[in-house]
């Protein structure tokens, strides 16, 4: 048995030593430039509705004017809600959701407005639209 661990010990030591004296401070050559790539795109707004509310099974309209015809062509938009309306808390849930076996969705995107439709009960809590220009 002690040969055992005698043997584990130095095969241990053995492998300790290869590693550290394998490896190289120095670095190597510095690469070429990469092929140039296309620009991208940055312009990303967010707007916050707080306090809002949305009655049962209705579909209401949010004005939005920063919502461009462009931003619908080429763009993204992204609809999340808060319902935890406590402002130490900030957990926001992309829209659609499900509650209590009904959905809130995103109803309709148009120039200048969204239409959010809830098919749950009577809701209070904020809206976060994320509109995102394309290129």
């Amino acid at each position: 048995m002690k040969n055992v661990i005698l043997r584990t010990k130095y095969m241990l030591l053995a492998l300790i030593i290869v590693l550290t004296f394998s490896c190289s401070p120095e670095d190597g050559e510095i690469g070429s430039q990469g092929l140039a790539g296309q620009d991208g795109n940055a312009n990303v707004t967010s707007i916050i509705l707080r306090d809002i509310s949305l009655p049962a099974t209705s579909t209401k309209t949010f004005n939005v004017p920063e919502l461009t015809q462009e931003i619908l062509d080429k763009g993204l938009v992204v609809v999340h809600i808060n319902l935890n309306t406590t402002a130490s808390h900030e957990l926001w849930s992309p829209l659609p959701v499900v509650l209590f076996n009904e959905i809130v969705k995103v109803n309709q995107f148009r120039v200048g407005e969204i239409d959010i439709r809830n098919n749950s009960i009577p809701l209070v809590g904020h809206l976060k639209f994320i509109l995102i220009e394309g290129n």
